[in-house]
């Protein structure tokens, strides 16, 4: 398969001017709220660090609201963008001469040529915001739904003295506009999935028993190197009992001949992230057991797929995730009773204990989730949930149901009237050592339904093809 390295994504993004149309999004928006048209909009972008007490530089990555208006990858940099006519003025470090003999330096000529800004150096930003006369500057301060962090790439009303400063209004409405992914933006979202799904592929072919967790991840890693791709997140390689640690980030293990292995990874192209889980039998064939919990996820996974589109509430899929993934315990003898009392119980949780999927987008867990819906329900498993917001088209998310035999959580569960008299504390005893098994794919929300970017084998008898060496895809 073929795709994008990051400078043919990069090209790609000026050539549709990708970023002159989030900026028109994000003004229409603005506009339609009542935001005064002689007004500025200034984001600071990300600033170049160092490894801790070193002079060793880490690689730089832009703050991804910065990336999303401007795609500029300097670090330091403002940006203002005038909300009545677009206009984009950009404010870049004054390097010092001396840096030229390590690095290549920038110039205002080759900046303005290269991004088609007004460019200008940061000395001089009080000076042109002067020159603009704008009734209100607008920051982007505020606190991502998702992690809880507070935005650190702003500047304060302290920073820009002699100007009417507003901290409020911008936040909500620029992440709300990362949430609906343009054409353009999915076309670099479907070449990030396309890589990550051929690097799970070749993680597949390369696993065998008597392997360390860390090799699978070097293979995937490899992938993306020849696609001038990086990782958008710490890779998450698990073989057996590691499989139900939800973000094994250590990968030390040996993968043993008789477990299952997981592996979630996923790549960023320009900024754009993918994020993909695959679970497969270590030695090329699955066990009864290893068949009936892949199957009871797969099931899940399926239902979702089927069932969302706009309208639905990404709550309903969680519980709908979770119902399918009971009812299959409930065959296998794991749990009995009544599956909606469970339900109710959260029982599910016991086995899910994480939410159904998140935003994708510039960032692996993107922006957005808990705008215009309700908050986080303190519940096993709910509370996990990245969104609880109805789907809407033009949504980019993850679909990552599991079922996981976590020890601490099984023990929590049969210690709890209301939870244990729906374990069978013998059967639940027989998969402990087990781990896990997660399936996730990037599903983009269309007018009609859904399309999923991503592309791995998921049937049993698939992955057992691709382990014997078939192709993948079918033609």
């Amino acid at each position: 398969m073929e795709g994008f390295s990051r400078s043919e994504a990069a090209e790609y993004a000026k050539r549709t001017g990708l970023h002159a149309k989030t900026r028109t999004a994000l003004l229409t928006r603005l506009q339609a709220a009542g935001c005064p048209a002689h007004s500025l909009v200034l984001l600071q972008g990300a600033s170049e660090a160092a490894l801790l007490d070193t002079d060793t530089d880490l690689a730089f990555v832009q703050d991804s609201y910065f990336h999303y208006l401007f795609g500029v990858e300097v670090g330091g940099c403002v940006g203002v963008v005038s909300v009545d006519t677009g206009r984009v003025d950009l404010f870049v470090p004054q390097p010092n001469p001396d840096l030229g003999i390590w690095f290549p330096l920038p110039t205002l000529e080759g900046l303005r040529e290269k991004y088609g800004y007004e460019t200008h150096w940061k000395a001089d930003l009080m000076q042109v915001l002067s020159s603009l006369q704008a009734e209100v500057i607008y920051v982007n301060k505020g606190v991502n739904s998702d992690s809880g962090s507070a935005l650190l790439s702003y500047m304060s009303p302290s920073d820009l003295p002699g100007f009417t400063v507003n901290e409020d209004f911008l936040n909500p409405i620029l992440a709300n506009c990362r949430v609906f992914k343009l054409p353009e933006e999915v076309a670099i979202l479907r070449q990030a999935a396309l890589a990550a799904s051929t690097a799970q592929l070749a993680v597949m072919r390369r696993c065998s028993p008597g392997l360390h967790e860390y090799q699978l991840a070097a293979e995937f890693q490899y992938v993306l190197a020849n696609w001038q791709q990086t990782l958008a997140f710490c890779s998450i390689c698990s073989a057996g009992p590691h499989a139900a640690i939800l973000h094994n980030m250590h990968q030390d293990g040996k993968i043993g001949e008789a477990e299952i292995v997981v592996s979630d990874q996923g790549s960023s192209l320009y900024g754009y992230k993918s994020d993909i889980t695959i679970a497969f039998p270590a030695n090329g064939h699955f066990s009864s057991r290893q068949r009936a919990i892949y199957e009871a996820v797969l099931d899940a996974q399926s239902s979702v797929k089927a069932a969302a589109k706009p309208g639905v509430a990404w709550t309903d899929m969680h519980k709908l995730a979770e119902m399918r993934i009971l009812t299959h315990l409930h065959s296998l003898g794991l749990v009995h009773g009544d599956l909606d009392s469970m339900l109710e119980a959260r029982v599910g949780g016991l086995f899910m204990p994480h939410g159904l999927g998140h935003f994708l987008g510039l960032d692996t867990h993107d922006v957005g989730g808990y705008f215009h819906c309700e908050g986080r329900i303190q519940q096993l498993g709910l509370r996990s949930l990245r969104t609880r917001r109805v789907l809407e088209a033009g949504m980019y998310i993850t679909v990552e149901p599991g079922c996981y035999f976590i020890d601490f959580l099984l023990d929590r569960g049969l210690q709890d009237p209301g939870q244990s008299k729906y374990l069978v504390a013998e059967k639940i005893a027989e998969y402990r050592g087990f781990g896990g098994v997660r399936l996730e794919d990037d599903m983009l929300i269309t007018e009609t339904g859904n399309e999923i970017l991503s592309n791995v084998p998921r049937t049993v008898e698939d992955i057992e093809s691709v382990l014997a060496g078939g192709k993948w895809p079918r033609d």
